[in-house]
């Protein structure tokens, strides 16, 4: 229980160290509105499984930002105090219902549309024409790999092992040789260009 609380006050110094960071303006800031507790209103959306296979663990997350909530009610940024409102959304752990957002990668082509509040949603995530893991990329036309030959000097195993992991993306890579003014890395350059 202890470490829950200690998980909820982290999060609630988080989201007020992120509030502040927001600047001292007298007007509100954006995704902030009069909502239904009247007066300035900052809503912070919450996006965990509550139900389904990962239910247990976001419902934790959950709590924590609702404790945290509890315990920081209003924030104040410059002259101005707001109230802080979550808006918990359940993706329920299912593919079915909502796109997990480890589903979704930078790059990914989607369609998506507004509701009258303003709020965006993702109808669709298309075919991806690639993808990589570290990072979470997809649609990547080339990638660029950077070497030197001092100070940190590149393996050219490394850099084959990325060659045969772009090429089976279908994606070109592109060597750049860095710091040629200390060594012009002729070696390694006569392997990638001969």
């Amino acid at each position: 229980m202890k470490s829950a609380k200690l998980v909820a006050l982290g999060l609630a110094a988080a989201m007020t160290a992120s509030l502040a960071a927001c600047g001292a303006s007298s007007t509100p800031a954006a995704g902030s509105s009069s909502g239904k507790s009247g007066g300035n209103v900052i809503r912070i959306g919450v996006f965990e499984p509550t139900t389904g296979e990962n239910g247990g663990g976001g419902f934790q997350e959950v709590l924590g930002m609702r404790y945290a909530n509890e315990t920081h009610k209003t924030v104040k940024i410059g002259d101005t105090e707001y109230t802080i409102e979550l808006d918990e959304v359940d993706n329920k752990s299912d593919k079915t219902e909502a796109v997990s957002a480890a589903n979704k990668l930078v790059g990914d082509k989607v369609s998506f549309s507004i509701d009258t509040n303003g709020k965006g949603f993702i109808d669709n995530v298309f075919d991806r024409k690639n993808s990589f893991i570290r990072p979470a990329v997809a649609n990547i036309d080339a990638l660029v790999f950077v070497a030197a030959n001092t100070n940190p000097v590149t393996d050219p195993f490394l850099i084959d092992r990325v060659s045969v992991i772009a090429e089976e993306a279908d994606c070109d890579l592109i060597v750049c040789i860095n710091k040629t003014d200390i060594d012009p890395a002729d070696e390694l350059y006569a392997i990638y260009t001969g």
